[in-house]
C-alpha cells in the first residue's frame, strides 16, 4: 500500500449530513508502484425522527496502472440504502450498489451490481452481532471471443461478525470474530468457485 491523502468538505445539519472529498491513492506491491487512483467521493445521509435514515455515496476514480496499461481506465460506483432502528437494540437495513469498471482488460471491464441486507443486534453477555446477506451480478462488457461460454458471474454470500464489547484488552481493545461464505457461479467452470474466510482479532474502541 501507499499514501492515501484525502481532504474535503463536510456539512452537518440537524437531520442531514453531506460531504465531498477528492482522493489520491497509490498502491505498491513488493516495494514497486502498482497503481495510482485520483478521484472524487460524495456522500449524504438524511435522518428521520423515528430512527430511520437514508444514505447514498458515489465515487469516481481515474486509474493509472504502472505495470499493465490494459488495467488503466476509470471506475465509478454509486450506492444507496436505508436503515431502521428497532427497539433501541437493533438496526436493520438494505443497500443497493452499482459499479462500472471501464478498462481495456476484458476480464475487468464489467458492470457489477449488488444488493445487501444487513443488521446490527445488541445481544446478551455484551455481544454485538452483525449479519449480512448479499447477491452480486458481474456483467462482463467485452468478453474475450476465445472464451467457451458466457463469463458473467452470479454470487451469493453471507457474513457474520461478532464482537465482545464488555471485554477490554490492554485498556481499549475488544475481541471480534468474523466469518464469511461466498458461492460464485458462471457458465465457465474456471469462474465458478466457493470461498470461506474467517478472522479473529481485536478492535480499538475509543
Amino acid at each position: 500500500m501507499g499514501p492515501d491523502p484525502t481532504g474535503g468538505l463536510r456539512f452537518t445539519k440537524q437531520r442531514l449530513t453531506y460531504a465531498v472529498a477528492p482522493e489520491i491513492r497509490t498502491r505498491y506491491i513488493a516495494g514497486a508502484k502498482y497503481e495510482d487512483r485520483i478521484g472524487l467521493t460524495a456522500s449524504f445521509e438524511s435522518r428521520g425522527l423515528e430512527g430511520r435514515s437514508v444514505f447514498a455515496r458515489t465515487t469516481f476514480f481515474d486509474i493509472t496502472n504502472a505495470r499493465d496499461s490494459s488495467l488503466s481506465g476509470h471506475i465509478a460506483t454509486a450506492s444507496v440504502g436505508v436503515r431502521q432502528a428497532v427497539g433501541g437494540r437493533a438496526i436493520i437495513g438494505v443497500t443497493g450498489r452499482i459499479e462500472r469498471e471501464n478498462v481495456p482488460n476484458a476480464s475487468q471491464d464489467a458492470l457489477t451490481t449488488q444488493i445487501t441486507a444487513f443488521g446490527t443486534f445488541e445481544m446478551r453477555y455484551g455481544i454485538t452481532a452483525q449479519p449480512s446477506l448479499y447477491y452480486r451480478f458481474k456483467d462482463h462488457k467485452n468478453p474475450s471471443p476465445i472464451l467457451p461460454a458466457d463469463p458473467n458471474q452470479k454470487t451469493y454470500g453471507l457474513r457474520l461478525r461478532l464482537e465482545k464489547n464488555d471485554w477490554f484488552i490492554a485498556g481499549s481493545y475488544t475481541p471480534f470474530f468474523d466469518i464469511s461464505y461466498e458461492n460464485t457461479r458462471s457458465d465457465i467452470g474456471a469462474f465458478t468457485y466457493t470461498e470461506t474466510r474467517s478472522q479473529i482479532g481485536v478492535n480499538r474502541r475509543f
